[in-house]
């Protein structure tokens, strides 16, 4: 059994909701599901250290021990069921915003995640409870981690840190306090006015857009082609070799050079 400290006061939340602070835990997506019926809307699960962290399509999501924030918050108000597919776009969102407070500029790639100098520097994962009507949603980003750090945690993608992008380090409180303030003022914007502003401000800093791309589906089906960008309501829209276009809701994506698409138009 982890050991558990009690963290945030009830102010402190996401609005006022409280939370749990583990100094280790193996997933706090996991420990959330478990307990999904004791917690309330806006609680905060935290992890100084993950050692089994959960990322999407089954990867698992490294991290190093206290150089990193993990924490998953809950969402159980009706209102956020209309918005599920869109959860962890708003996620991206608020670390973007958190990235800018400190002057690194971020970009977001679709469907969550958040790259800095073509690295990833934040991941996210949203989960849905089974008969709770409530939603888990997974941060995990890199404050204080080096190139050896990520290195010797068996990273194989890359990834960088705040402290890499500023060359600094960082106070992980403090971080933590700029990203739960953003992620309120995010979720309550769409809550309230829809998502006029995630797609304006997701559409300025597009990892993707412009660029030849290979996305594979959920039945596994592999298509190459130009990514336009995303649509008002948070999909990925793609022109496929053929000149259609194609609407995604889920899917894993990657950058790909053209010379790697077969058929694909070579210019310049």
């Amino acid at each position: 059994m982890p050991t558990m400290t009690t963290y945030y006061a009830c102010d402190k939340g996401l609005w006022t909701g409280r939370g749990v602070r583990f100094g280790s835990l193996p997933s706090t997506n996991s420990w959330a599901l478990e307990h999904l019926s004791e917690l309330q809307d806006g609680y905060i699960i935290r992890a100084d250290t993950q050692t089994a962290g959960r990322g999407r399509f089954g990867r698992a999501w490294l991290v190093v021990s206290d150089k990193c924030l993990t924490f998953s918050f809950i969402l159980k108000d009706p209102a956020w069921i209309p918005l599920g597919p869109n959860l962890g776009q708003v996620a991206a969102w608020a670390v973007s915003l958190t990235l800018l407070e400190y002057g690194i500029k971020g970009q977001l790639k679709w469907p969550n995640d958040v790259m800095v100098h073509d690295r990833k520097i934040s991941g996210i994962l949203v989960e849905r409870g089974g008969r709770e009507d409530g939603f888990v949603v997974g941060i995990g980003l890199n404050v204080n981690g080096s190139a050896d750090d990520f290195r010797l945690a068996g990273m194989d993608r890359p990834v960088t840190s705040l402290a890499e992008a500023a060359g600094r380090s960082f106070d992980r409180e403090a971080v933590m306090e700029v990203l739960r303030q953003a992620l309120t003022r995010c979720l309550e914007d769409v809550r309230e006015r829809g998502l006029s502003s995630l797609w304006r401000d997701w559409s300025g800093q597009d990892w993707l857009k412009g660029q030849t791309i290979e996305i594979r589906g959920v039945e596994g089906e592999i298509t190459s082609g130009e990514c336009l960008g995303i649509s008002p309501d948070g999909a990925l829209r793609l022109r496929t070799l053929e000149g259609y276009e194609r609407v995604y809701w889920t899917g894993d994506v990657e950058r790909i050079r053209l010379s790697n698409v077969p058929g694909f138009p070579i210019t310049g």
